[in-house]
Protein backbone atom coordinates (compact mmCIF):
# COMPACT_ATOMS: atom_id res chain seq x y z
CA UNK A 1 0.00 0.00 0.00
CA UNK A 2 1.29 3.38 -1.01
CA UNK A 3 2.39 5.63 1.70
CA UNK A 4 -0.03 8.28 1.45
CA UNK A 5 -2.77 5.38 1.64
CA UNK A 6 -1.67 4.08 4.43
CA UNK A 7 -1.12 7.82 6.30
CA UNK A 8 -5.28 7.83 5.39
CA UNK A 9 -5.93 4.31 6.72
CA UNK A 10 -3.99 5.64 9.71
CA UNK A 11 -5.64 8.54 10.17
CA UNK A 12 -9.13 6.75 10.00
CA UNK A 13 -8.10 3.98 12.88
CA UNK A 14 -6.70 6.41 15.03
CA UNK A 15 -9.36 8.70 15.12
CA UNK A 16 -11.37 5.45 16.01
CA UNK A 17 -9.24 4.96 19.18
CA UNK A 18 -9.53 9.09 20.12
CA UNK A 19 -13.90 8.30 19.70
CA UNK A 20 -13.51 5.28 21.90
CA UNK A 21 -11.18 6.69 24.73
CA UNK A 22 -13.10 10.15 24.70
CA UNK A 23 -16.58 7.92 25.04
CA UNK A 24 -14.55 6.00 28.01
CA UNK A 25 -12.96 8.58 29.77
CA UNK A 26 -14.40 11.64 28.80
CA UNK A 27 -13.35 14.92 27.19
CA UNK A 28 -11.48 15.92 30.31
CA UNK A 29 -9.38 13.50 32.56
CA UNK A 30 -8.88 14.43 35.99
CA UNK A 31 -4.99 13.99 37.66
CA UNK A 32 -6.13 11.42 40.25
CA UNK A 33 -5.60 7.78 40.36
CA UNK A 34 -8.16 5.35 40.88
CA UNK A 35 -11.66 4.16 38.75
CA UNK A 36 -14.55 6.80 38.58
CA UNK A 37 -17.87 6.38 39.99
CA UNK A 38 -20.61 5.53 37.36
CA UNK A 39 -22.90 8.44 36.12
CA UNK A 40 -25.74 6.76 38.64
CA UNK A 41 -23.29 7.36 41.54
CA UNK A 42 -22.36 10.48 40.79
CA UNK A 43 -26.41 11.47 40.29
CA UNK A 44 -26.86 10.12 43.45
CA UNK A 45 -24.08 11.73 45.42
CA UNK A 46 -24.99 15.47 43.19
CA UNK A 47 -28.53 14.81 44.64
CA UNK A 48 -27.39 14.55 48.02
CA UNK A 49 -24.30 17.37 47.81
CA UNK A 50 -27.59 19.69 46.62
CA UNK A 51 -29.41 19.24 49.68
CA UNK A 52 -26.99 19.56 51.76
CA UNK A 53 -25.81 22.64 50.31
CA UNK A 54 -29.29 24.26 50.65
CA UNK A 55 -29.36 23.39 53.90
CA UNK A 56 -26.21 24.64 55.35
CA UNK A 57 -27.00 28.10 53.48
CA UNK A 58 -30.10 28.41 55.49
CA UNK A 59 -28.75 26.97 58.71
CA UNK A 60 -25.49 28.70 58.48
CA UNK A 61 -25.65 31.14 55.48
CA UNK A 62 -23.56 31.33 52.19
CA UNK A 63 -20.03 32.32 53.61
CA UNK A 64 -19.25 29.32 56.51
CA UNK A 65 -16.60 27.21 55.84
CA UNK A 66 -18.85 24.37 55.86
CA UNK A 67 -21.52 25.81 53.20
CA UNK A 68 -18.27 26.70 51.09
CA UNK A 69 -16.97 22.87 51.26
CA UNK A 70 -20.20 21.58 50.17
CA UNK A 71 -20.39 23.69 47.58
CA UNK A 72 -17.05 23.27 46.31
CA UNK A 73 -17.94 19.12 46.47
CA UNK A 74 -20.91 19.70 44.20
CA UNK A 75 -19.04 21.80 41.90
CA UNK A 76 -16.93 19.08 41.75
CA UNK A 77 -19.55 16.32 41.04
CA UNK A 78 -21.45 18.60 38.09
CA UNK A 79 -17.71 18.67 36.61
CA UNK A 80 -17.81 14.44 36.58
CA UNK A 81 -20.79 14.74 35.33
CA UNK A 82 -19.77 17.10 32.73
CA UNK A 83 -22.41 20.05 33.64
CA UNK A 84 -19.19 22.39 32.89
CA UNK A 85 -20.91 25.72 33.00
CA UNK A 86 -23.08 25.05 36.20
CA UNK A 87 -19.93 24.04 37.83
CA UNK A 88 -17.67 27.28 36.79
CA UNK A 89 -20.91 29.43 38.26
CA UNK A 90 -20.19 27.30 41.82
CA UNK A 91 -16.45 27.18 41.26
CA UNK A 92 -15.96 31.21 40.78
CA UNK A 93 -18.94 32.35 43.49
CA UNK A 94 -16.81 29.75 46.35
CA UNK A 95 -13.24 31.31 44.74
CA UNK A 96 -14.55 34.79 45.23
CA UNK A 97 -16.26 34.17 48.82
CA UNK A 98 -12.61 31.87 49.82
CA UNK A 99 -10.95 35.17 48.72
CA UNK A 100 -12.61 37.65 50.84
CA UNK A 101 -12.80 36.10 53.74
CA UNK A 102 -9.36 33.89 54.11
CA UNK A 103 -7.29 35.57 51.39
CA UNK A 104 -5.45 35.01 48.40
CA UNK A 105 -3.30 32.50 49.90
CA UNK A 106 -5.55 30.23 51.86
CA UNK A 107 -5.13 26.74 51.32
CA UNK A 108 -8.90 26.29 50.61
CA UNK A 109 -9.02 29.61 48.19
CA UNK A 110 -5.82 28.41 46.04
CA UNK A 111 -8.16 24.72 45.75
CA UNK A 112 -11.05 27.10 44.20
CA UNK A 113 -8.94 28.31 42.22
CA UNK A 114 -7.33 25.31 41.13
CA UNK A 115 -10.67 24.35 40.57
CA UNK A 116 -12.00 27.19 38.37
CA UNK A 117 -8.94 26.70 36.12
CA UNK A 118 -10.19 23.18 35.31
CA UNK A 119 -13.68 24.74 34.84
CA UNK A 120 -12.09 26.96 32.36
CA UNK A 121 -10.14 24.59 30.99
CA UNK A 122 -12.97 21.85 29.84
CA UNK A 123 -15.02 24.87 28.67
CA UNK A 124 -12.14 25.55 26.21
CA UNK A 125 -10.99 28.81 27.86
CA UNK A 126 -7.16 27.83 28.14
CA UNK A 127 -5.88 31.33 27.85
CA UNK A 128 -8.01 32.02 31.17
CA UNK A 129 -6.96 28.89 32.78
CA UNK A 130 -3.32 29.37 32.23
CA UNK A 131 -3.35 33.30 33.67
CA UNK A 132 -5.53 31.60 36.82
CA UNK A 133 -3.22 28.29 36.62
CA UNK A 134 0.35 30.15 36.91
CA UNK A 135 -0.90 32.42 39.52
CA UNK A 136 -2.05 29.46 41.68
CA UNK A 137 0.81 27.42 40.88
CA UNK A 138 3.27 30.31 42.14
CA UNK A 139 0.50 30.68 45.20
CA UNK A 140 1.25 26.66 45.65
CA UNK A 141 4.75 26.67 45.05
CA UNK A 142 5.26 29.73 47.62
CA UNK A 143 2.92 28.65 50.18
CA UNK A 144 3.66 24.34 50.56
CA UNK A 145 7.32 24.17 48.12
CA UNK A 146 7.82 22.86 44.65
CA UNK A 147 7.38 19.34 45.46
CA UNK A 148 3.94 19.48 47.34
CA UNK A 149 1.50 17.41 45.92
CA UNK A 150 -0.84 19.65 45.19
CA UNK A 151 1.35 21.88 43.28
CA UNK A 152 2.20 18.82 40.67
CA UNK A 153 -1.34 18.33 40.01
CA UNK A 154 -1.92 21.92 38.72
CA UNK A 155 1.38 21.64 36.95
CA UNK A 156 0.28 18.79 35.15
CA UNK A 157 -2.89 20.19 34.24
CA UNK A 158 -1.97 23.61 33.21
CA UNK A 159 0.80 21.54 30.85
CA UNK A 160 -2.06 20.56 29.41
CA UNK A 161 -3.65 23.86 28.54
CA UNK A 162 -0.05 25.01 27.77
CA UNK A 163 -0.46 22.03 25.29
CA UNK A 164 -3.80 23.04 23.94
CA UNK A 165 -2.56 26.42 23.36
CA UNK A 166 0.01 25.21 20.77
CA UNK A 167 3.07 26.64 23.29
CA UNK A 168 4.39 23.20 23.34
CA UNK A 169 7.93 24.44 24.52
CA UNK A 170 6.47 25.93 28.07
CA UNK A 171 4.54 22.65 28.26
CA UNK A 172 7.32 20.51 27.62
CA UNK A 173 10.07 22.66 30.10
CA UNK A 174 6.39 21.97 32.86
CA UNK A 175 6.14 18.50 31.92
CA UNK A 176 9.56 17.54 32.73
CA UNK A 177 9.79 19.24 36.00
CA UNK A 178 6.37 17.55 37.17
CA UNK A 179 7.74 14.12 35.95
CA UNK A 180 11.17 14.38 37.66
CA UNK A 181 9.71 15.43 40.95
CA UNK A 182 6.95 12.50 40.42
CA UNK A 183 9.44 10.31 39.95
CA UNK A 184 11.39 11.04 42.42
CA UNK A 185 8.64 11.89 45.35
CA UNK A 186 6.27 8.89 43.97
CA UNK A 187 8.65 6.56 42.19
CA UNK A 188 8.93 5.29 38.52
CA UNK A 189 5.46 3.18 38.64
CA UNK A 190 2.99 5.31 40.34
CA UNK A 191 -0.26 6.33 38.54
CA UNK A 192 0.34 10.17 38.40
CA UNK A 193 4.28 9.54 37.36
CA UNK A 194 2.68 7.32 34.54
CA UNK A 195 0.65 10.31 33.17
CA UNK A 196 3.06 12.70 33.64
CA UNK A 197 5.28 10.37 31.59
CA UNK A 198 2.58 10.06 28.69
CA UNK A 199 2.37 13.95 28.66
CA UNK A 200 6.11 14.42 28.06
CA UNK A 201 6.12 12.06 25.37
CA UNK A 202 3.27 14.06 23.80
CA UNK A 203 5.27 17.03 23.89
CA UNK A 204 8.27 15.36 22.67
CA UNK A 205 6.22 14.34 19.78
CA UNK A 206 4.30 17.51 19.21
CA UNK A 207 8.13 19.19 18.72
CA UNK A 208 9.20 16.60 15.85
CA UNK A 209 11.58 14.59 18.59
CA UNK A 210 10.20 11.19 17.91
CA UNK A 211 12.55 9.02 18.95
CA UNK A 212 12.90 10.00 22.60
CA UNK A 213 8.97 10.07 22.23
CA UNK A 214 8.68 6.43 21.62
CA UNK A 215 11.39 5.56 23.75
CA UNK A 216 9.18 6.98 26.46
CA UNK A 217 6.26 6.13 25.33
CA UNK A 218 7.16 2.45 25.03
CA UNK A 219 9.12 2.76 29.05
CA UNK A 220 5.11 4.12 29.71
CA UNK A 221 3.14 1.61 27.92
CA UNK A 222 5.37 -1.38 29.48
CA UNK A 223 4.80 0.08 33.40
CA UNK A 224 1.21 0.60 33.01
CA UNK A 225 0.51 -2.84 31.52
CA UNK A 226 2.38 -4.59 34.41
CA UNK A 227 1.01 -2.40 37.59
CA UNK A 228 -2.66 -1.10 35.79
CA UNK A 229 -3.32 -4.11 33.82
CA UNK A 230 -3.71 -4.05 29.62
CA UNK A 231 -6.75 -3.26 29.36
CA UNK A 232 -6.56 -0.19 32.58
CA UNK A 233 -7.49 3.42 30.66
CA UNK A 234 -4.35 4.87 31.50
CA UNK A 235 -2.49 1.68 29.76
CA UNK A 236 -4.55 2.35 26.97
CA UNK A 237 -4.33 6.19 26.50
CA UNK A 238 -0.75 5.40 26.76
CA UNK A 239 -0.64 2.65 23.92
CA UNK A 240 -2.77 5.01 21.37
CA UNK A 241 -0.13 7.75 22.27
CA UNK A 242 2.92 4.98 21.62
CA UNK A 243 1.14 4.28 18.36
CA UNK A 244 1.32 7.66 17.39
CA UNK A 245 4.54 8.30 18.26
CA UNK A 246 5.31 4.87 15.92
CA UNK A 247 3.43 6.34 13.15
CA UNK A 248 5.35 9.60 12.64
CA UNK A 249 8.46 7.35 12.78
CA UNK A 250 6.41 5.60 9.99
CA UNK A 251 6.62 2.31 11.67
CA UNK A 252 2.96 1.76 10.04
CA UNK A 253 3.01 -2.26 10.53
CA UNK A 254 3.60 -2.03 14.31
CA UNK A 255 1.65 1.37 14.42
CA UNK A 256 -1.32 -0.15 12.94
CA UNK A 257 -1.29 -3.46 15.03
CA UNK A 258 -1.06 -1.59 18.50
CA UNK A 259 -4.09 0.66 17.32
CA UNK A 260 -6.38 -2.20 15.97
CA UNK A 261 -5.27 -3.65 19.49
CA UNK A 262 -6.37 -0.45 21.14
CA UNK A 263 -9.59 -0.11 19.75
CA UNK A 264 -10.66 -3.86 20.64
CA UNK A 265 -9.47 -3.28 24.20
CA UNK A 266 -11.98 0.03 24.41
CA UNK A 267 -14.66 -1.80 22.71
CA UNK A 268 -14.38 -4.23 25.48
CA UNK A 269 -14.21 -1.87 28.23
CA UNK A 270 -17.16 0.20 26.89
CA UNK A 271 -19.03 -2.80 27.01
CA UNK A 272 -17.97 -3.88 30.53
CA UNK A 273 -18.71 -0.06 31.41
CA UNK A 274 -22.66 -0.90 30.13
CA UNK A 275 -23.03 -4.12 31.65
CA UNK A 276 -22.45 -2.25 35.25
CA UNK A 277 -24.29 1.08 34.56
CA UNK A 278 -27.21 -1.67 34.25
CA UNK A 279 -26.65 -4.02 36.87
Amino acid sequence: MPDSEQEADLGALFERVSQLLRELLGDSVPDTAGAAPSAVDLNVLGEVAEQRLAHCRQELGDDHSDTLAFAHDLAANLRALSDYERARVLDEDTLARRRRILGEDDPDTLVSAHSVALDLSVLGEYSQAVRLGEDTLARYRRLLGDDAPQALRLAHTLANDLRALGEYERALSLDEDTLTRRRQGLGEDHPATLRSANNLAVDLRALGDYQRARTLSEDTVTRCRRTLGEDHLHTLTAAHNLANDLRALRDHQQARALGEDTVARCRREIGRASCRERV
